[in-house]
């Protein structure tokens, strides 16, 4: 499959190959809004879930569901997972006794404040920086939706505020994060080989109580 690579629907490709081998083999069925998550469900209940973005899948679940997916690495040809601890671009999943958290606190770090006469091609880049926070940050979520209505012909300095506003908050508040209760679940992260290196993904959260 290498060599769909560089291909215009190389992706589409991929993703259609891979959704086959969820559905037919492991007996998955995708969400209806949204084509690359997909669930399990064994006994009236939720056994595991699976999210996937061309070679990077993120997927958690019990042992019924666990077993099976050893088939996966056989077809991919996946490198060693990496259990209940991961990170991806600027989102860490740690496991705690409780359960596990969902932070992006080594990348609020990394956040500047503009300089007040900063000009608009500077506020673009920065509130694209503040949007991939949400993934962790939903308090964050208006904030970062009112600065990505502007464009350059309605730009104000009043936005240069409001993005530096945001990020002070964000500091003094770094060490809020989603905390997700234990649940009689294991999650892991594998990647096939089509490519080397890890793509970024949207972890979705799901209510999994019984």
């Amino acid at each position: 499959m290498n060599s769909i690579y560089g291909l215009v629907d190389s992706g589409d490709y991929s993703h259609a190959t891979f959704a086959k081998h969820l559905t037919h083999d492991l007996g998955m069925q995708f969400v209806s809004s949204d084509m690359y998550l997909f669930f399990r469900r064994a006994r009236g209940q939720v056994t595991g879930i699976l999210a996937s973005y061309v070679d990077v899948t993120l997927a958690c679940g019990d042992r019924s569901f666990i077993e099976p997916t050893e088939k996966t690495r056989e077809v991919f040809e996946v490198k060693s997972r990496e259990h209940n601890e991961m990170r991806f671009p600027g989102v860490y999943v740690n496991k705690l006794s409780d359960g596990f958290e969902i932070h992006q606190r080594a990348y609020i770090d990394r956040l500047k404040k503009l300089p007040r006469d900063a000009e608009f091609v500077q506020l673009r880049r920065a509130r694209a920086q503040l949007s991939w926070l949400i993934y962790s940050r939903p308090d964050v979520c208006v904030i970062a939706k009112k600065l990505a209505k502007f464009t350059e012909t309605t730009f104000k300095c009043k936005h240069i505020n409001m993005f530096n506003k945001a990020v002070e908050y964000l500091t003094n508040s770094r060490n809020l994060s989603l905390h997700m209760r234990k649940l009689d679940l294991k999650f892991f992260i594998f990647v096939h080989s089509l490519t080397r290196r890890l793509l970024s993904i949207r972890i979705r959260c799901l209510n999994l109580g019984r």
